[in-house]
C-alpha cells in the first residue's frame, strides 16, 4: 500500500522543495530579515529529519541500525558523510542556538552569516559583474564554506543512500540556480535591496568580493576592493513599518 508519509514522499514534497526555495532566495536580490538563513535552516532540518522518517518506517526496520529510533542511524551518517555532519549541526543550531556535541562541526547560529556578494564573471568581451547572496558557514577547523555547497552535497549523499535502500532508483532532478550568469542576463548596474524594519537593529557588511571559476563552477575570493573596480552598484534600502505600536506612536509623534 502506498504511503503519503513515506521517506520517498518526504524527499519529493519536503526536502527538495525546501532546497529549491533556498536557491530561489539566494538570487532574488533582497537581503535582510534573515530570510536566507531561515531558508537554509528549513532545508537543513529536512535533511536531518529524513533519517527519522526512514528509521521509523517498518519497511526498513531490519536494515537501519537502532530502528525505529534514529539516533544510531544519524550517528552512522554523521561519521560517514562530512556534509551530513555539518548539515546536522546547522539544523540543530536553530533549535538550540549553540551546539554542544563533542565532535561538532560548527558552534551554532553565530557560525552562519548572510552576505551579499559582487561576483566577477569573464567572457570573450572581458569582465562583467552581478550581485548574488550567499550564506557562509564557519567550521570549527577554521575553514569557511558556502552553505549551498554543503547542502547540495548532503542531498547528493542522501540520493546515494536512498538508492541503496531502494527508496528511489535514480538521483532526482533538482532545480537550483546556476552560478554562471551570461552577460546579457546580468542586470546592469548590479543591484541589491537591503530590507530593514523600523526601530530594529540591522547590520550589513560591505559586499563579499567573488570571482566565478567557470572550469570548476565555483566562487573564489577576490582580493580587489569594490572601490578599486570600474563598476557601479545600486544599493536600495527599504524600511518596513514596525510591528510594535509603541515605536509607531513615537515615530508618528515626531
Amino acid at each position: 500500500m502506498k504511503d503519503i508519509h513515506s521517506p520517498r514522499h518526504y524527499l519529493l514534497e519536503i526536502l527538495l522543495p525546501a532546497y529549491e526555495d533556498f536557491g530561489k532566495i539566494l538570487v532574488d536580490g533582497v537581503a535582510g530579515g534573515r530570510r536566507d538563513v531561515n531558508a537554509l535552516g528549513k532545508v537543513a532540518e529536512a535533511c536531518l529529519h529524513l533519517a527519522d522518517h526512514i528509521a521509523s518506517d517498518d519497511l526498513y526496520k531490519d536494515v537501519i541500525p537502532g530502528a525505529p529510533e534514529s539516533k544510531e542511524y544519524v550517528k552512522e551518517l554523521t561519521e560517514k558523510y562530512s556534509t551530513f555532519a555539518i548539515t546536522r549541526d546547522i539544523a540543530n543550531s536553530f533549535k538550540h542556538r549553540q551546539i554542544s556535541r563533542k565532535h561538532r562541526q560548527i558552534d551554532g547560529l553565530k557560525s552562519l552569516k548572510e552576505r551579499w556578494a559582487l561576483v566577477r564573471y569573464t567572457d570573450a568581451e572581458g569582465h562583467y559583474f552581478a550581485t548574488r547572496k550567499v550564506v557562509t558557514v564557519s567550521l570549527k577547523n577554521g575553514r569557511e564554506v558556502f552553505a549551498e555547497d554543503v547542502i547540495g552535497d548532503c542531498i547528493a549523499r542522501w540520493a546515494e543512500e536512498l538508492m541503496r535502500l531502494k527508496i528511489i532508483s535514480e538521483p532526482p532532478a533538482i532545480q537550483f540556480p546556476e552560478r554562471f550568469i551570461e552577460r546579457d542576463k546580468a542586470p546592469q548596474p548590479p543591484s541589491i535591496v537591503l530590507r530593514l524594519e523600523q526601530g530594529e537593529y540591522a547590520a550589513f557588511e560591505s559586499p563579499l568580493m567573488l570571482s566565478y571559476d567557470k572550469d570548476k563552477d565555483t566562487f573564489q575570493p577576490m582580493r580587489d576592493k569594490i572601490g578599486s573596480l570600474a563598476v557601479r552598484v545600486r544599493v536600495e534600502c527599504v524600511v518596513s513599518p514596525s510591528r510594535f505600536d509603541e515605536v509607531k506612536r513615537q515615530t508618528q509623534g515626531k
